[in-house]
């Protein structure tokens, strides 16, 4: 049987605010939380995986701004050859159908939500 290699993440929290952060840090934390997918997709390359699960709460909300989900697809389709496999969380809950029509809508071939069982 083949073996399948991928890197598990989860939480990313893409759009989260820091509302009780100083305004000289918040936008340097921000978008440190995007940065993390390329630093994911290093890793899942540099340890020969061809996949990465994200576990739940990509997203911080169920209402993350266009700007957030088009920056995130953008950052996971920058390799073709790594699959982004995403499981909808609690702060992005597939109750929220507006957000993964959107994110399945625009997703490069290499990102599928994984709504269904």
């Amino acid at each position: 049987m083949p073996s399948i290699r991928f890197v598990h993440t989860s939480d990313l929290h893409l759009g989260k605010r820091f509302g009780t952060m100083p305004d000289t840090i918040r936008s340097r934390l921000v978008e440190a939380r995007h940065e993390v997918i390329a630093r994911i997709a290093d890793v899942a390359r540099s340890n020969g995986a061809s996949h990465v699960l994200v576990a739940g709460d990509t997203f911080d909300t169920e209402t993350p701004s266009d700007n957030v989900r088009v920056q995130a697809l953008a950052a996971m389709g920058s390799d073709p050859n790594l699959t982004w496999c995403i499981i909808p969380g609690n702060h992005d809950s597939l109750a929220a159908e507006t957000l993964w029509e959107r994110v399945e809508a625009d997703a490069p071939p290499n990102v599928r939500v994984l709504s269904k069982p």
